[in-house]
């Protein structure tokens, strides 16, 4: 259990690491993304008409405006306004990165797989699960563009990639070593 949280805990500091890099030094923490053309008439729109914080869906989804045309979307408001990567935001982040590696590594050690690169590539595809559930939905049925969704999808399966390299080399497994001793390891 301790090799699990150990390689747990580094491996999720690898992945921390990475979205790090990926978000604030490549291009791929921002694709997608595009300014508003008039955003202080639309700031200021937003802060004289939204009093709560809060996630909207425009228009809202009533049977009235079922099957509507003309301008949707989606926002995530704090009329307040909110510090960005604020010192909690940072902690909640790298608690659930090193959570997921945990889950990850408790995964590894319970499946037998015999070499470095099939451990890594197995930790790899776990990327692919996020992907799947959150990112393809918020573009099928968000409308986010091809390019958040492809630039996501590099970084969650670099995630995993980064996180897998180090859990495949904390945590070996053979599928020759009996299911017990591999239990007591």
């Amino acid at each position: 259990m301790k090799r699990i949280l150990l390689a747990g805990l580094l491996s999720g500091i690898a992945v921390f690491a990475w979205e790090s890099v990926t978000h604030l030094a490549s291009p791929l923490g921002q694709a997608g993304i595009k300014p508003l053309s008039n955003e202080q008439a639309v700031l200021t729109s937003l802060k004289d008409n939204i009093e709560d914080a809060g996630f909207y869906f425009f228009p809202a989804p009533t049977p009235q405006n079922a099957g509507q045309q003309g301008v949707t979307g989606i926002m995530v408001v704090n009329p307040n306004g909110s510090l960005a990567m604020a010192p909690g935001q940072l902690i909640t982040q790298a608690g659930a990165d090193i959570i997921a590696m945990i889950l990850a590594a408790a995964l590894l050690v319970a499946v037998p797989i015999a070499g470095f690169g099939k451990r890594v590539l197995f930790v790899t595809a776990m990327g692919l699960l996020p992907v799947l559930r959150s990112e393809l939905p918020y573009w099928n049925w968000y409308g986010f563009p091809s390019m958040y969704l492809i630039a996501q999808t590099v970084i969650q399966v670099g995630a995993f990639a980064v996180g897998g390299l180090v859990l495949a080399k904390m945590i070996k497994s053979d599928s020759s070593v009996p299911r017990a001793a591999r239990k007591a390891a």
